[in-house]
């Protein structure tokens, strides 16, 4: 008998996520790390700038500099959350104003401790004239389209003053896309990452109810996102360590964000809710209370959540009023019919089964008036979808077009449909339903079958697109005839997405899992 020597590789403990260790936020207020190498050979060195750059993180072959290093001092204001720049508290800014500073700052266009105190009164100067204050948003603009930094921002914005202040020069406009009527906003974002922040905004985003409601306030509103180094998704993983599931520092830094909330440009952003879309981007809203509205008062506003005890449902329940969707009309209490589920009771078990889960109904005439405002008025042909999904005050769900539903009710709700109280009277559409291209696939095999089609035509089909597939390897018309079929599949997909108006069916149907 033979014997076998093998080596078993000893398995390595798990890598820890961390985040900034510095008392004073050195690593996120970096842009570039020094590696201390003593005593390495030269050998040794070319092989761990291989490895660097590998990784993306040093170029090869690498260049030697001369570098004189010398003591640096925080520029950051004094909170978790790093880069995050705060003007002096003797001064008045714009809020836009510091909050696209501080995105150039942690974006590398803007060197913080090039911002003291006389840029700040230069900007708090600009803030109160509309002219000045424009021709400081062009600069800053400028910054950021700029290929380098900038290391004197204080000389490019006196310069730009005085350049414009002559009465014969045009200042150049910004152009700012426009919004679609009551569907889109303007919102600023924060990335969090595990050792810096990152600015981004204002951006276009789809509206909800509560900002809608809200309107006023929408400079307010945060949207806090939290990625990786890489604007990656942080998975599970990176925020526990260890076979006893032990919380990462990763994990305390994203608590205390939402905990203890954060500050930017004198304004403090505190945690306001999350949809269930936002939930699995690892998203949420945040809101900066004032003396005319609160955190607290808006999700007072949303609906009566106290009966709710379980707090996953109440969070997602909370998440209906930050749906994407679009305004329609206001549906009053006397317009709503109240009918009850379709529900059976199984003999031997007992067991209830509810047939109509989450469908409620919507009057013919009533849909017609509700398409007018949900973008159908693009379409080439007038249509008006089976079905629709809304949110409606504390309900939620779909609602299918009875031609036969009381005159006197616009829709007629169920109370599966109900999920809170709310005294909301508008109704909010998410989706329609739309023509898609149909794939035969495991579940509608599945279900033709139910419907008495039989096996041998589905294994007929298989066997001719599989000898189609073979043939394309030695048959080049077979070939080309096939990539033509999938490229028409392609744009007549487009064209259904475009205009919801054509029904496809795949030519070559395949059985997949």
């Amino acid at each position: 008998m033979t014997n076998f020597n093998y080596f078993k590789e000893e398995k390595e403990e798990p890598w820890v996520r961390a985040t900034d260790f510095t008392s004073a936020g050195c690593i996120g207020q970096s842009l570039a790390y020094v590696i201390e190498l003593p005593g390495i050979s030269k050998e040794d060195l070319d092989n761990v700038v291989k490895k660097l750059a590998d990784y993306k993180i040093a170029p090869y072959p690498y260049r030697e500099w001369k570098l004189h290093l010398r003591n640096g001092e925080s520029y950051a204001s004094p909170q978790m959350l790093v880069p995050i720049v705060e003007p002096p508290v003797d001064t008045d800014i714009d809020f836009e104003l510091i909050f696209k500073i501080n995105t150039l700052v942690q974006l590398g266009r803007l060197c913080g401790l090039s911002l003291n105190h006389v840029f700040y009164k230069l900007l708090e100067e600009s803030s109160h004239v509309p002219k000045t204050m424009h021709i400081v948003e062009l600069v800053l603009q400028n910054i950021m389209n700029s290929a380098h930094p900038c290391w004197d921002p204080i000389k490019q914005v006196q310069n730009a003053l005085a350049k414009y202040s002559r009465e014969n020069i045009r200042i150049p406009s910004i152009s700012v896309p426009l919004l679609a009527d009551g569907s889109s906003i303007y919102v600023h974002r924060l990335l969090v990452t595990p050792t810096k922040v990152y600015c981004q905004g204002p951006d276009i985003d789809f509206s909800n109810r509560v900002t809608r409601h809200f309107a006023n306030e929408i400079h307010n509103f945060l949207r806090i996102s939290f990625t990786d180094e890489d604007y990656e998704g942080i998975t599970s993983f990176a925020l526990t360590a260890g076979k006893a599931g032990e919380r990462t520092q990763l994990y305390d830094r994203v608590l205390r964000v939402m905990q203890e909330g954060l500050t930017i440009g004198g304004k403090h952003y505190e945690f306001l809710a999350f949809s269930a879309s936002q939930l699995r981007d690892r998203s949420f809203w945040m809101f900066a209370s004032n003396e005319r509205i609160t955190a607290s008062e808006i999700r007072a506003w949303m609906g009566d959540f106290l009966n709710i005890r379980n707090v996953a449902k109440c969070a997602a329940r909370m998440g209906q009023c930050f749906s994407s969707s679009v305004p329609t009309l206001d549906v009053f209490a006397h317009e709503v019919e109240h009918i009850p589920d379709i529900e059976r009771t199984d003999r031997e078990s007992g067991t209830v089964y509810c047939f109509s889960d989450g469908i409620g109904k919507i009057s013919e005439h009533f849909a017609r008036k509700v398409v007018k405002l949900c973008n159908f008025k693009k379409m080439p042909i007038a249509l008006t979808p089976s079905a629709f999904q809304i949110r409606y005050g504390g309900y939620k769900g779909v609602v299918a077009v009875d031609p036969d539903l009381d005159p006197s009710y616009k829709i007629a709700l169920r109370p599966s449909m109900r999920k809170f109280t709310s005294t909301h009277t508008g109704l909010e559409v998410l989706s329609w339903s739309k023509f898609l291209p149909s794939y035969l696939n495991r579940q509608i095999i599945g279900l033709l079958s139910t419907l008495g089609v039989k096996d041998e035509v589905f294994e007929e089909m298989q066997l001719r697109i599989v000898g189609q597939l073979d043939r394309m390897l030695t048959d080049p018309f077979m070939a080309i005839e096939v990539l033509q079929v999938c490229v028409s599949l392609l744009l007549f997909t487009y064209y259904i997405d475009l205009y919801s108006s054509t029904l496809l069916l795949h030519p070559y149907p395949l059985f997949c899992d």
